[in-house]
């Protein structure tokens, strides 16, 4: 990162790498793990936050039959909070990979 040469000593070990060492000095590490662990603490904040408000909402629209329905009655989804499909729409799509697969078997 600061582009200067430095001697090999002023490179920590990393047995992943082929000559063993770190390809930034020590200071340029720290200075980079610093940025990186502040930018996952603030993504964290930003995805607790996110968390909250959808806990908070009571209804929600399907992105397939378009209509607002209950959060209860949209499966919950770890990354997301929820999935954007309804349960009904969720099981009528299932239906038809079911259907699908059971035709593809017999040809």
């Amino acid at each position: 990162m600061c582009g200067k040469t430095k001697s090999l000593a002023c490179f920590p070990k990393n047995r992943g790498r082929a000559d063993g060492h770190h390809s930034y000095c020590k200071p340029c590490k720290r200075e980079y793990s610093n940025k990186l662990r502040k930018k996952r603490e603030i993504q964290s904040i930003k995805d607790k936050k996110n968390k909250c408000v959808l806990k908070t909402k009571k209804s929600k629209v399907c992105s397939i039959c378009n209509k607002e329905k209950k959060a209860s009655e949209f499966w919950k989804s770890e990354l997301k909070g929820s999935y954007g499909r309804c349960k009904d729409c969720m099981r009528q799509k299932e239906r038809e990979n079911k259907i699908k697969r059971i035709q593809k078997g017999d040809e």
